[in-house]
């Protein structure tokens, strides 16, 4: 059919193959009421009084269903697709086992349901060293970030440390100043304490197990990674919000006297320390 131009569905021969069966169970059906007839002379089943034979099928008999369901369960033969049997309303099909060589997969046995482990166009298999693994082979893998990356961040990390606390150095220097004293210098100062801790916190955040020393748990560094990065953020941006909702009240003549960055760096710590009471860090392997 192919060489005339037909178009075959790959589904063909299984189509083929159900047909074939259903006609076998008819057949075997219809020889076993044969037989049982035979020993009646009345052809009639001793037990329901019922004629039997294909040429008596309704669908109201139960019993001719439940035949015709019995044949095909006992069903084994080799059709189109391969060997066909039932286990229930399920086909037993063949298995079919491969192994990665040279890069692709090949097949290396074949499995059917009652006969050997055999394929005489299988590859035969390989294995690591000539002989078989006795257990599944589990290996721990702990992945790390790379070298050069971690070096980076960190290295732009330190600068911005180093630029914060000159930042610092200078405003702490010049903190008697006008035009120092006009720039809130406290909130200045608690700005640069918490982007000193922000950049601290992007370096732990690349410490890993190939990095970090082995008398210091890692649940530890986790902690504490949590903690610094909390502090660091609400100490920045407490301190920059404070300085906006003071030139705000400045200019609407009002007396700021309310301490934020306090509050929030206090608030979060107090969020921080319950979250990690409740769930604990610690680290899971995949």
């Amino acid at each position: 059919m192919e060489s005339a131009g037909v178009p075959v569905s790959p589904y063909a021969p299984q189509t083929y193959d159900a047909v074939w069966a259903i006609a076998l169970a008819l057949s075997k059906a219809e020889n076993l009421w044969r037989n049982l007839a035979m020993t009646d002379n009345n052809g009639t089943s001793h037990k329901r009084g019922w004629k039997l034979g294909l040429g008596h099928f309704d669908y109201d008999r139960k019993d001719m269903a439940e035949e015709f369901l019995n044949q095909l369960a006992n069903l084994s033969f080799l059709g189109v697709s391969g060997p066909v049997s039932f286990n229930g309303a399920d086909r037993i099909g063949t298995s079919a086992f491969y192994q990665i060589q040279g890069g692709r997969p090949k097949t290396v046995a074949l499995y059917t349901h009652g006969r050997e482990l055999r394929c005489k166009d299988c590859a035969r298999p390989q294995w690591a060293g000539g002989i078989p693994a006795a257990r599944r082979v589990l290996v721990l893998r702990v992945d790390s970030v790379w070298a050069p990356a971690r070096l980076a961040v960190a290295t732009l990390a330190a600068a911005g440390v180093a630029l914060a606390l000159a930042f610092l150095v200078f405003n702490l220097h010049y903190s008697k100043r006008r035009s120092i004293k006009l720039s809130s210098p406290r909130l200045n100062n608690m700005t640069l304490i918490g982007c000193v801790l922000v950049y601290t916190a992007v370096a732990l955040l690349g410490v890993d197990n190939a990095t970090l020393p082995s008398f210091v748990p890692f649940s530890a560094m986790c902690t504490g990674r949590v903690y610094i990065l909390s502090a660091g953020f609400s100490l920045a941006f407490g301190s920059m919000f404070a300085k906006t909702y003071r030139v705000h009240r400045i200019f609407i003549r009002y007396v700021f006297t309310i301490n934020v960055p306090c509050t929030v760096i206090n608030l979060e710590a107090i969020l921080s320390v319950l979250f990690i009471r409740r769930l604990p860090l610690e680290r899971q392997f995949k």
